[in-house]
């Protein structure tokens, strides 16, 4: 059909017609309805990870699950956490809230002092009848206590520790199948049991090929995974190094701190944040590492990047083997962004592009019927994550009371009409 009315319009994939707008937007809305029937959310948080992946244009990053992923998303290519930490940043998104709501700007607080009766986003869901559960680093560890179970989980969140590098080296590489040393692979493989456990799950298409792929009803799921290894110390298997070559490797266009800076009385950034480790040594404000030992670093980042997005890969494949790969919404974030030598800083904890900006991939559930918008270039927060996976959901609009900062990110999420 052909709109010649001369209003704008939108092109749907399942119809194959253009239509108004408004039209549109509604559609859109009545697509998520007809998918919102125990719509899941997977929701994929992975520490320190910048947008360096081959599907935000940095070939040297072999990351083939996140760019598989990101082809069936919108990706967010300007997309920014509150503040580049940890805690407060997982305090803030978590709860939809700044940090200068929460209270939370270091390791100590957490936003049950500030709000003791806040709705994080897992625990909303849990009131709309959700399962919810939380596999890895999801909430920062104690902050809030206890994972702020079981407030907003309804299973023990469980999180397999991280270990520093042996001898206290800033890089270390491990044998495949180490699992003492691999606790990304124990968190994945805790998600996937815990899929496993769902009703009509993993399999269920292989068992019953002749049947729909719409799963029966069952009690939907908000699953969380948090992943860690772009998280210093930078470990990684054996097999996640094989994709690159040190020598080969870019190092910050720009590795000197300001020269306003580099007197040691100026608190530029703290050298301790790095030469704390045992093959960091001569790190001052005015010295930036060595090129080779830049690239060695950025190395081990990247591999342990790899290395994530093998284990997002299973996740996703499982999703894809099972029932619930048609009403599933995905969600792809980092906490914060790293820095990797740029103007001498090897942390976050800065206002800087490269300590703020973050990948954020959202994938619509695929029974909307809807062709995803590719790149959302306009600037966008973490604090829009709240009330977009709620959308998402089809769960009641969060109450105005509430205040949230943030915004839904929906109608962002299929393409903008052509001009006219």
């Amino acid at each position: 059909c052909v709109c010649a009315c001369g209003v704008s319009v939108l092109w749907h994939k399942t119809s194959g017609c253009a239509m108004p707008l408004e039209l549109a937007v509604l559609l859109l809305w009545a697509a998520l309805s007809a998918a919102a029937a125990n719509v899941n959310v997977l929701f994929i948080v992975v520490d320190n990870m910048r947008p360096s992946l081959g599907a935000y244009g940095v070939k040297e990053v072999h990351s083939p699950n996140i760019d598989r992923l990101a082809k069936q998303s919108t990706l967010f290519s300007r997309a920014y956490c509150q503040l580049a930490w940890c805690s407060p940043s997982r305090n803030s998104f978590l709860t939809g809230r700044s940090p200068a709501q929460t209270k939370v700007w270091n390791f100590v607080d957490s936003f049950r002092e500030t709000g003791p009766d806040w709705v994080t986003l897992p625990q909303y869901f849990k009131q709309h009848n959700y399962t919810t559960a939380s596999f890895g680093k999801v909430f920062h560890p104690l902050r809030p206590p206890n994972y702020d179970f079981p407030q907003s989980w309804s299973l023990p969140p469980v999180n397999p520790t991280k270990p520093e590098c042996p001898n206290n080296t800033m890089t270390c590489v491990y044998a495949d199948g180490d699992l003492a040393r691999d606790s990304d692979a124990v968190t994945t493989q805790l998600a996937l049991d815990f899929l496993r456990k769902q009703p009509f799950s993993i399999g269920a298409r292989q068992q019953q090929d002749q049947k729909p792929r719409q799963p029966p009803q069952h009690q939907p799921f908000f699953l969380a995974v948090g992943l860690q290894s772009p998280r210093l110390s930078w470990s990684y298997p054996q097999s996640a190094a094989q994709f690159y070559n040190a020598s080969s490797l870019p190092v910050a266009q720009h590795p000197w701190a300001p020269a306003a800076s580099q007197r040691e009385d100026k608190e530029w950034f703290r050298p301790v944040e790095v030469d704390l480790y045992s093959d960091v040594r001569n790190i001052t404000h005015a010295t930036p590492l060595p090129r080779d030992r830049q690239q060695q670093a950025r190395l081990a980042y990247y591999a342990a990047i790899t290395h994530a997005d093998a284990q997002i890969g299973r996740l996703l494949d499982a999703l894809e083997a099972s029932h619930f790969c048609n009403n599933t919404a995905v969600l792809l974030l980092a906490d914060h962004g790293q820095n990797l030598g740029e103007h001498n800083l090897w942390s976050m904890m800065s206002v800087l592009e490269v300590s703020l900006r973050v990948p954020l991939l959202i994938r619509l559930p695929h029974n909307a019927g809807l062709q995803p918008r590719a790149v959302v270039g306009e600037p966008v927060s973490l604090l829009d994550v709240y009330p977009t996976t709620v959308a998402l959901a089809q769960l009641p609009s969060v109450p105005a009371a509430w205040a949230l900062p943030g915004r839904n990110l929906v109608p962002l999420l299929t393409p903008p009409p052509p001009p006219p």
